[in-house]
C-alpha cells in the first residue's frame, strides 16, 4: 500500500550505529525491495535479513524512507 501511495523508487536505509552498519535497498512502486544485488523481495524483514546476515530481523522498523525518514512500520502506521 505504502508504495503504490508513493508510486515512485524509494530508498530505504538501515542503519546500525553501533556497529558502523549502512545498508539500502529500494522500495519498488510494486511493493517489492530490491537489494543493492538485484534480488528483489517482497518482505522487508526478509531484505533486512539478506543484507545483514542476521536472522529474525524487524524489517518494518529497520528500514527508513531515507536518511532520518520515519521507519515503514511508522510511514504505514500514518496511512
Amino acid at each position: 500500500m505504502l508504495a503504490k501511495r508513493r508510486r515512485a523508487v524509494t530508498t530505504l536505509v538501515w542503519a546500525r550505529e553501533r556497529r558502523g552498519q549502512r545498508f539500502t535497498a529500494l522500495l519498488m512502486p510494486d511493493g517489492l525491495v530490491e537489494l543493492p544485488d538485484g534480488t528483489r523481495v517482497a518482505s522487508p524483514d526478509e531484505a533486512a535479513t539478506l543484507v545483514s546476515g542476521v536472522e529474525g530481523v524487524d524489517g518494518w522498523r529497520a528500514w527508513r524512507l531515507g536518511d532520518g525518514g520515519p521507519t515503514l512500520a511508522e510511514a504505514t502506521d500514518s496511512l
